[in-house]
């Protein structure tokens, strides 16, 4: 699958006069972000339930970051890289114009906030692989504030747009639950009534100090229980296995 975006990006990265480049523009971009896209998706490195759990009963988690993960983290930074910058010159890493931000990116060939999420995700990859390995903190702590940057500006794009920001709010409610924060986390999901979203808002609940919290997180797991279109459902389960176990 990956082939044909290669294909396309090959063949205009070779292209030398301006005409060409600026008729093949939005086929570049959408190639970058969709081969991207699919580097991100192959990845299988962090098991936020599986950390969140082992946090909860206080066990240790198993973690080894193989070759093929290393490498396609790092091919879809570089690819979302070149896909955020092949429409703006603006980098939001340093100080900027958020309205000029908004207006331009308007008119881009994809999504502004699907791209920062994106980003937002491959940071929060790298976050998750530097605090588990017990590596350079503050290595750590960088790539999870930019995890928390990209996040914010695709939540805050997407609501200015009037797109969804549910997902969005939910990854960066993860981070906050990898840094520690738990009640950032539940603020940002308590009124999502999406499932995914509710096993989230429990996961925070039950990791915090908040009074009551294993009473509200129940009652969080048994309302996404009960949704029969809850396509979370076993996580909800586990969730839901894991607080019996809590309380015995």
């Amino acid at each position: 699958m990956g082939k044909c975006f290669i294909t396309v990006i090959d063949a205009y990265n070779s292209m030398k006069d301006y005409k060409s480049k600026s008729y093949n523009k939005n086929e570049y971009v959408k190639s970058l972000y969709n081969l991207g896209t699919y580097y991100l998706e192959k990845i299988n490195i962090l098991n936020k339930y599986d950390y969140a759990i082992s946090l909860l009963i206080k066990s240790d988690i198993e973690f080894a970051l193989n070759v093929a993960d290393k490498e396609y983290l790092s091919k879809s930074h570089k690819l979302f890289k070149e896909c955020i910058q092949a429409e703006t010159t603006i980098n939001i890493e340093d100080a900027y114009d958020y309205n000029e931000l908004l207006k331009s990116s308007q008119r881009w060939a994809e999504s502004p906030s699907d791209k920062y999420y994106r980003m937002g995700l491959v940071y929060l990859n790298y976050y998750y692989i530097n605090m588990v390995l017990g590596r350079n903190s503050d290595t750590a702590e960088k790539y999870g504030t930019l995890s928390e940057l990209y996040f914010n500006i695709a939540y805050k794009i997407a609501k200015n747009l009037g797109k969804n920001k549910n997902f969005i709010a939910d990854k960066l409610a993860w981070y906050y639950i990898l840094h520690k924060d738990f009640s950032k986390a539940i603020l940002l999901t308590e009124r999502i009534q999406d499932a995914y979203a509710i096993n989230t808002y429990a996961t925070a609940m039950m990791l915090s100090d908040f009074p009551d919290k294993h009473i509200k997180a129940e009652k969080a797991l048994n309302q996404a229980n009960e949704n029969k279109y809850n396509l979370a459902v076993d996580t909800t389960k586990s969730l839901l296995n894991c607080l019996s176990y809590l309380e015995e």
